[in-house]
């Protein structure tokens, strides 16, 4: 499936339901060329209000749906009622958006609770959607003997299972041992979240900027050849030169934010919620500033200065 395929449905038969409607960003038309890649494993961390979930387990999913890419789809989040809530959303739009189910011949319903429903079209073919919590049993699941083709993963952290060295490891051993294997061959994994941790599962999906292959611009970070495909985006640059989705979240808009986030003496939440950096530059123990840049220059400057310069050590304990 083609990126513009998404891009399509979502401007035309998805985008008449929306609430206030904004122009497609070029932001959402990058995430859904992401998703259509070729890549099993893509993982996005993007920043809070920025309609990643609208764009992704709703109109990606929807689109894998209605052209038959993907019939067997797990939708995971942090709880599972927030899960059922994402798949609520995707089946009010074959409940009631006409244009949807007269263009694309959907039938009925053959299940449907709050957590798993089955499609039926008037060909005959037929889809299933299952909505599942962190932590809770996903391996073994197989429908019409086949294991699922898809998962979509969303905001799969929360503060809780992010707060303790344990929470996040249990979190990771269970992605890792139980969501993993339990695709098919051929399945897909789409994951798109906000960093919550230094040492989150989805901050260990983003690209390393050690990486020789991690590419760093003023609004995205990304790696297109590690085993998971993944880009960090952020609000906008330092300056607020550059904006991520300008329609909507206009340098007034955004430092009015920030603002209200500093006067609360939470400077750090903005960085999260807004640059998937969770620490602020005022709360961090090293300034940045003070750094600077190992480059090849600086390298072979070095190696040909006679004195060298010196080197030195420390560590605290403390820290």
């Amino acid at each position: 499936m083609k990126p513009s395929t998404v891009s399509e449905l979502a401007r035309t038969i998805l985008a008449q339901r929306y609430d206030n409607p904004q122009p497609t960003p070029e932001f959402h038309e990058e995430l859904w060329e992401l998703c259509c890649s070729d890549h099993s494993r893509v993982a996005i961390g993007a920043p809070r209000g920025h309609a990643k979930t609208t764009a992704i387990t709703g109109s990606y999913t929807i689109a894998k749906i209605l052209f038959r890419e993907a019939k067997y789809i797990y939708i995971l989040s942090d709880t599972e009622s927030q899960a059922a809530e994402f798949l609520a959303e995707i089946k009010l739009e074959f409940q009631e958006n006409q244009e949807l189910i007269d263009g694309f011949g959907f039938k009925k319903f053959i299940k449907d609770s709050e957590t798993d429903c089955i499609l039926e079209f008037n060909d005959g073919h037929r889809a299933r959607i299952r909505a599942k919590g962190a932590e809770q049993k996903v391996r073994g699941r197989k429908w019409r003997g086949t294991r699922p083709d898809m998962f979509i993963i969303d905001d799969l952290e929360n503060e809780e299972l992010t707060e303790s060295d344990h929470r996040r490891e249990k979190l990771k051993g269970w992605f890792t041992g139980s969501v993993l294997p339990a695709g098919s061959d051929n399945c897909i994994y789409r994951y798109v979240g906000t960093v919550m941790h230094f040492d989150s599962l989805l901050e260990n999906l983003m690209p390393n900027e050690l990486d020789e292959n991690t590419v760093i611009e003023s609004l995205r970070t990304y790696n297109l050849h590690a085993s998971w495909l993944s880009v960090k985006y952020r609000a906008h640059s330092p300056d607020f030169k550059d904006l991520l989705w300008p329609e909507k979240f206009s340098e007034k808009k955004l430092r009015a934010i920030q603002a209200e986030y500093t006067q609360l003496g939470t400077p750090e939440v903005y960085m999260q919620e807004y640059h998937n950096i969770p620490l602020s530059d005022d709360n961090a123990y090293f300034d940045r500033r003070d750094f600077r840049s190992y480059s090849d220059d600086l390298r072979q400057a070095l190696k040909d200065k006679s004195d060298g310069w010196p080197t030195y050590i420390a560590g605290d304990l403390a820290i």
